[in-house]
């Protein structure tokens, strides 16, 4: 009986999770005053593993490269 109750309240507790509207980690994210810039060239020189994307890319500078192309 107690596995249950267990399972009951961990539902009920999802349930709750779920209907909370999600909150923005900044005020200005949504926004047009919210952008990504490109990283400039002489930085992406110093370390061009930091500035390039591993999985997934965020807009088109990546569009198009093979080791991404799963997730574009």
């Amino acid at each position: 009986m107690g596995g249950k109750e267990g399972l009951g309240r961990l539902q009920s507790s999802m349930q709750l999770k779920i209907k909370v509207t999600p909150r923005l980690l900044h005020k200005s994210a949504g926004h047009s005053s919210c952008c990504i810039f490109r990283v400039p060239q002489s930085l992406v020189e110093v370390n061009r593993k930091a500035y390039h994307p591993h999985i997934v890319s965020i807009g088109s500078y990546h569009h198009g490269n093979e080791h991404i192309s799963k997730a574009d």
